[in-house]
């Protein structure tokens, strides 16, 4: 019976132990998508202030952002038709970390966001 009773324990703590991580990789996630998105309006800023001349072509990419201790990167701007690709990256942690990878498409006339979508690591 001691032994059954110790499985059951150790199988419970386990499972508690597990659950925390999931819901700890979850929080570092939301961080990084966070971060993304910081980066990602940065850029569509950027193009609303100057459409024709914020790209790959101008400037040097990747461009780093500070967002409050935390790093986010510009990853590149290219010309897609009439339109610009904006992607950026955030990993948090940054060692062994939740990465979120966004690529948004911006049309300079009406100036509107087209598409945004997360892309796989």
């Amino acid at each position: 019976i001691s032994v059954v009773l110790l499985l059951t324990v150790v199988t419970a703590n386990f499972s508690n132990y597990v659950a925390r991580y999931n819901i700890f990789d979850s929080e570092l996630k939301e961080v990084s998508s966070a971060l993304a998105e910081a980066c990602a309006n940065i850029a569509v800023l950027n193009l609303a202030k100057d459409f024709a001349h914020y790209d790959s072509a101008t400037f040097p990419f990747p461009e780093s952002h500070d967002i409050n201790g935390k790093e986010c990167r510009i990853m590149s701007v290219a010309n897609s038709g009439g339109n610009k690709v904006v992607r950026a990256q955030a990993n948090y942690p940054a060692v062994n970390g939740a990465y979120t990878n966004l690529e948004v498409e911006v049309k300079s006339s009406p100036f509107e966001i087209v598409t945004w979508n997360e892309l796989q690591n």
